[in-house]
């Protein structure tokens, strides 16, 4: 077989767990002795397993790519675990950069901690995708699928060094900017362009996470909708991304799990304050350019690599601990359980399939009624309350959801939302209130977004009414980064999620009965807010 792998072997002897005070633990390499290695093809014979045609999804690389795409390379690097095995595969892919420089040595970091945790981590080169290309993006999701077939076919050869130490049946695939977007068409591919028949088609891997980082969207055309609704997703992006400023993978998390279909798993969304889009990847962090933070202004300052790829080990070892290996971390995803610095400001959102909508604004655009029959909502003493388009508080931010928008100028504003009888039976089995909520970022501030800004929530239960609970109590609802990239403002609107557990209204003494969710805006006499996704969650 026409391929070599070089190895360094490398001895991790600390042992990792979750609890108090484990940012730095839940980062450290865990217990297993991994192997570092390269595969790639030893010579131009387009019959090299190693070797593969995408000629027929992309057909004009960059002037200063040597390789033909009717044969190009599948090459990586990353580490794998010694042992019996079987472990997960995780895939990792670059995005855009100069085609000369080796993007996939970026994501080693991630390769060998995900390794010493029990995952084979591999980080693939598409580099002779990049430059000044466009229309890639279909070849990138084919790149990162013919790599899956060649871990299949290692999977399956006896004597072969992996044979049998594959779980194909666990499966992550993580990518970075272009990459993040390629690693939901890849997911989708794997299922569209599915052939058993055809070897360069032969796919229907079972791909149970996709982990993005600061990616594009939309770069596969119009034409193909790419909406996530069978495996978990999660996306994380920074404040200062000079590059992919418009926070694009937003779009995708809203668009993942769609309220007419049962969600196929959860979703999940890190917005970090200060974080770039170079830093990510350890090759691109000493890039001079609008990725590294060149010609940006805040007044919060941009955080270190080293915090950025803190963050991105925390937070992909996690994912795939638990979407692969069957580790429950969803405290650490719905926030309730925060493993972010302490010196580091960050938004998180979450959702699953296990709620039930009570408003996600989708319905319609009367303020009246809710998404779940039955539901009435009643604004009191706002100066505005309304359901439409979310788009940010500025035209680089571009969602695609709907929500209300909230502004008061009084200490008496509320917002009531009375449900049927027929929830009530319900949540028992949904303790927990849920919703998104974000200060609007405004051009011209009128209502003066504030650190710290809270509300208070009680219920009417017939009546009795509960004890008030405030937000911070659960989550600091933080203000919106002003960010300027040559003057142009780039500052977004970016909301969180707030999740309270029903028992902290009624300490489990007071019936559930003739339920009214009641929102006070009395934190401050003025205010401009947007909310999404009120739900009764588990």
């Amino acid at each position: 077989m026409s391929y070599f792998l070089k190895t360094i072997i490398i001895l991790f002897a600390c042992c990792t767990v979750y609890g108090q005070n484990s940012r730095e633990k839940i980062a450290n390499e865990g217990n297993f002795k991994t192997e570092e290695f390269y595969y790639q093809p030893q010579s131009n014979d387009p019959q090299d397993l190693l070797r593969t045609d995408v000629s027929s999804y992309f057909a004009t690389p960059d002037e200063a790519v040597q390789e033909q795409m009717d044969n190009v390379p599948i090459s990586g690097v990353g580490h794998y675990p010694v042992g019996k095995g079987p472990f997960p595969l995780v895939v990792i892919f670059h995005g855009n950069h100069f085609p000369l420089r080796p993007s996939h040595e970026g994501y080693k970091y991630l390769t060998q901690l995900l390794a010493s945790h029990g995952m084979v981590g591999i980080s693939i080169d598409g580099n002779f995708l990049n430059g000044r290309v466009s229309g890639e993006m279909d070849a990138r999701a084919i790149l990162m699928l013919r790599h899956l077939q060649v871990w299949r076919k290692w999977n399956q050869t006896p004597q072969h060094r992996f044979y049998q130490k594959i779980d194909m049946n666990s499966i992550g695939l993580a990518g970075h900017s272009r990459g993040g977007e390629a690693v939901a068409v890849a997911n989708l591919f794997n299922k569209t362009l599915h052939d058993q028949n055809d070897p360069l088609h032969n796919f229907a891997f079972n791909i149970k996470g996709l982990f993005a980082i600061a990616p594009v969207d939309g770069q596969i055309g119009k034409s193909t909708k790419v909406v996530i609704n069978d495996t978990n997703y999660f996306v994380m992006h920074g404040s200062h991304d000079g590059d992919v400023y418009n926070f694009a993978g937003l779009r995708m998390y809203d668009r993942a799990f769609p309220v007419d279909h049962d969600a196929g798993g959860f979703k999940s969304l890190l917005f970090v304050h200060g974080a770039n889009h170079n830093y990510w990847n350890t090759v691109w962090q000493y890039s001079n350019d609008g990725g590294s933070g060149f010609g940006m202004s805040s007044p919060y300052l941009q955080i270190t690599a080293e915090k950025q790829q803190l963050l991105a080990q925390i937070f992909m070892r996690a994912f795939f601990e638990w979407t692969l290996q069957g580790k429950s971390r969803k405290e650490l995803f719905t926030g309730s359980e925060s493993l972010i610095p302490t010196d580091i400001v960050a938004v998180q959102q979450y959702s699953d399939r296990e709620h039930i909508d009570l408003n996600n604004y989708e319905e319609d655009v009367d303020s009246t009624t809710g998404t779940y029959p039955g539901v009435q909502n009643n604004a009191r003493n706002m100066s505005q309350f309304k359901e439409a388009s979310i788009k940010g508080g500025s035209n680089v931010t571009s969602q695609q959801t709907h929500g209300a928008f909230v502004t008061w100028n009084s200490n008496d504003a509320v917002y009531e939302i009375k449900l049927p009888s027929q929830i009530e039976k319900l949540v028992a089995d949904y303790p927990y209130l849920s919703f998104r909520i974000g200060q609007m970022y405004e051009k011209e501030p009128q209502h003066n977004p504030v650190e710290g800004q809270d509300l208070s929530l009680n219920l009417q239960l017939a009546k009795n009414t509960t004890v008030p609970v405030k937000i911070s109590r659960f989550t600091k609802l933080v203000a919106p980064v002003p960010v300027f990239k040559f003057n142009y403002d780039i500052s977004k609107t970016n909301m969180q999620t707030v999740r309270i557990p029903i028992e902290k209204f009624t300490n489990n003494k007071i019936p559930l009965k003739d339920i009214t969710i009641r929102i006070k805006f009395c934190n401050t006499p003025t205010g401009f807010i947007v909310m999404d996704d009120i739900q009764l969650s588990k």
